[in-house]
């Protein structure tokens, strides 16, 4: 189906130039001087339709956006900037300078401290407490490891013979770990590991203490206080209840069994105690006292590696700040760049392609009804016909609106 539109009498004649006075004229003007040539037509073609686009008595004007939605998109953008440039002047005026200078200031404190340590650090150099706490605190783990070994035997797999020598025997006995092994590997295993849980709980309970201040370690020593008195209060009734018994059997007449307000009244039950739960509790104090001085010992070598990552902290936060203002102006950038892009789109210009269309029909008309003068073959004018189609699908031009 053939694209050219008739050429109507009522249409509006634009002049081209001074000689030319329609589109179709212009065509067949243009076809004499090349004398038809279909290979030519389609170079004359896009010549026309060029300057049919820049003619600007074709133009026909089309906002696309409203004049409240531009100035609202606008502001909009123009908002989003300023709060982009007031974020940059208060990292530039303000939080970079602050962290420069303080980097300024621990640099040149680091740089002091090289040469004065003592200025910064005070620290007795002498190690005897250091010495005495760490003594101690093995003699009583040793100690403790001991105790609870033979406690814990005693109380669950030892058979207590009365003697003048129970209670020691049951408190410190000597071949808890032998007679534990003959009894076999498990019996082993728990008195021998079972001896280091108040071990662990006086190291833990000496570190909750140190994180007192902080809210969610604020009840924890007290608890694992409790767990150890509990612990021991077990051990010591179960010991103090079967060195009970043990003299019952050698008594003549009912005996009552052993209750709590009898182990309250034991003087065995308390010695138990007191050698489990206190010594428990000078360990960790005592502990506490030598990790403290073991701390001293290193004092300068952690202020220089406080200072140290200090330093780090403050250079990796100026870099934030700097890639931060980069990336705040990058984005103002695309913010103005899209302000720009809006603006363009109100004054981009929009073309009738019915309208265009119809004039390269005419021009083509015109190029053809000069072939027609010329006795040119059919074949010869439908080839200006295929080209005029070509050029109007390459071109957008098929569409009717």
């Amino acid at each position: 189906m053939s694209t050219i539109l008739p050429l109507e009498n009522e249409s509006p004649i634009t002049e081209m130039n001074s000689e030319v006075k329609d589109f179709q004229t212009q065509g067949f003007v243009d076809a004499g001087k090349v004398e038809g040539s279909p290979a030519a037509f389609g170079i004359a073609l896009e010549n026309f339709y060029s300057t049919v686009i820049l003619n600007s008595d074709l133009k026909e004007h089309d906002k696309i956006l409203k004049e409240t939605e531009i100035e609202a998109n606008k502001k909009s953008i123009k908002e989003k900037i300023d709060i982009h440039k007031n974020e940059i002047k208060k990292i530039s005026e303000k939080y970079l300078p602050e962290t420069e200078d303080e980097l300024i200031k621990t640099e040149n404190q680091y740089a002091d401290f090289k040469i004065n340590p003592e200025k910064y650090v005070k620290h007795d150099k002498d190690k005897f407490m250091l010495w005495i706490y760490g003594i101690i605190s093995i003699g009583l783990a040793v100690f403790l490891f001991i105790f609870y070994s033979s406690v814990i035997y005693s109380a669950l797999f030892r058979d207590i013979k009365i003697d003048k020598y129970t209670l020691f025997n049951s408190i410190f006995y000597p071949q808890s770990l032998e007679d534990a092994f003959a009894k076999g590997f498990t019996s082993f295993i728990l008195v021998l590991f079972a001896a280091f849980i108040p071990l662990g709980l006086g190291i833990i309970m000496e570190y909750m203490k140190s994180k007192r201040n902080e809210s969610k370690f604020k009840y924890w020593p007290l608890v694992f206080g409790f767990v150890i008195f509990l612990m021991d209060a077990l051990l010591a009734f179960h010991i103090s209840e079967r060195i009970y018994n043990s003299k019952a059997i050698n008594t003549y007449g009912n005996v009552q069994p052993y209750t709590l307000i009898d182990a309250i009244l034991d003087a065995n039950f308390w010695m138990i105690i007191f050698l489990g739960f206190v010594v428990y509790l000078i360990f960790g104090k005592l502990f506490s006292l030598f990790n403290e001085e073991r701390k001293n010992k290193n004092a300068f070598l952690n202020f220089e590696n406080m200072l140290t990552e200090k330093i780090e902290n403050l250079k990796t936060k100026i870099s934030n700040y700097k890639i931060e203002i980069l990336n705040l102006e990058k984005e103002i950038n695309a913010l103005q760049l899209q302000s720009a892009d809006s603006l363009k789109i109100t004054n981009k210009v929009f073309f009738s392609v019915h309208e265009i269309r119809k004039i390269m029909s005419e021009y083509a008309l015109g190029w053809m009804k000069f072939l027609t003068n010329a006795k040119a073959t059919e074949n010869e004018i439908s080839k200006i016909e295929d080209k005029l189609n070509t050029f109007i699908n390459n071109n957008g031009l098929d569409n009717d609106k």
